[in-house]
């Protein structure tokens, strides 16, 4: 399992998620962030990014859930429900 966080620097909602994401505490699972701060970045295209903050949940290789960043919203603590119980 993977849970990967697409924030950018220069995102107030990337900053007030980044902690949130990193207590996620899940034994059987990985975390990483990857960094979108520079808009040329390839990989907004090549995972669809479209808003940041936005999670991506791999299980085996395989996409099991997304979180896309709302546009003036970020994410929420229902966004967070959803990435922990996908990680379980």
């Amino acid at each position: 399992m993977w849970a990967v966080a697409f924030l950018a620097e220069w995102c107030g909602f990337c900053r007030r998620f980044a902690p949130q994401f990193a207590q996620l505490v899940v034994p059987s699972a990985h975390f990483a962030v990857a960094d979108l701060s520079n808009e040329e970045n390839p990989l907004w295209e090549r995972f669809g990014v479209e808003a940041v903050p936005t999670v991506l949940v791999f299980r085996d290789g395989a996409l099991v859930l997304r979180a896309d960043g709302r546009l003036g919203e970020g994410l929420d603590r229902t966004d967070l429900e959803r990435i922990r119980a996908a990680l379980r």
